[in-house]
């Protein structure tokens, strides 16, 4: 059976020691979801935030002096913050994982959304670049776009969108932990930080697309 999860791009944190974290030693994608323990939340903050690190060499110095320069506006436009990761997709019937490529983001899920809404296909990332493309009735996803016989499994449409709803609800419910998180850990910028999740994760902004139908006229959002 089809599982989609979200994921995030975890740097190194052993040089990181503002709050509790997982202590990740190399670069690894981190699931999220509504049941992640406490020093989970952490490295998914740290991730989050950690776009700011050459811009703000000294921001930590102090929990407050961290929050307070990574959660202020970027100073230029193409300094915005991303969230680096994306969908990692896994079949166990089919013995297949589905891997996130480099330099993408959980913001390209929308290429997902638009290939139900009708498009031939999606591809995101790099090196390798997964994606996907209709067969027939089936929907195949391939660990490296164009396929040239890379790891690559198969689903319908239905299962695509009831997986998608899952991840919205697993990013709805990290976003409660998030908030949680800060009342005990930065509560001076729990509504700031609450906030900002909120947007990088783009919550609310695919409810409309998931009970949408290709060929169907778009719901107002």
């Amino acid at each position: 059976m089809l599982k989609i999860e979200a994921v995030l791009e975890v740097p190194s944190e052993l040089d990181f020691a503002l709050w509790p974290t997982s202590s990740v030693t190399e670069f690894i994608h981190l699931r999220i979801h509504g049941t992640m323990p406490d020093v989970e939340v952490g490295s998914a903050v740290h991730a989050l935030l950690d776009w700011a690190y050459d811009l703000y060499p000294d921001r930590e110095s102090s929990i407050d002096q961290y929050l307070r320069t990574s959660l202020a506006p970027p100073p230029n436009a193409d300094e915005a913050r991303v969230t680096e990761g994306g969908l990692r997709f896994s079949d166990a019937d089919q013995g297949v994982v589905i891997k996130v490529g480099c330099c993408t983001g959980l913001d390209e899920r929308e290429y997902v959304y638009d290939f139900l809404d009708g498009a031939d296909c999606w591809s995101a990332g790099h090196d390798p670049s997964p994606g996907g493309y209709r067969a027939g009735d089936l929907v195949r996803i391939v660990q490296d776009d164009p396929d040239d016989g890379s790891a690559a499994l198969v689903c319908g449409e239905d299962d695509l969108r009831r997986e998608l709803a899952i991840v919205e609800a697993d990013l709805r419910e990290f976003v409660g932990l998030v908030d949680r998180w800060a009342s005990d850990h930065a509560p001076r910028f729990r509504e700031l930080l609450v906030a900002e999740t909120t947007r990088l994760l783009e919550i609310g902004r695919y409810d409309h697309r998931l009970a949408r139908r290709r060929g169907t006229t778009p719901a107002a959002p």
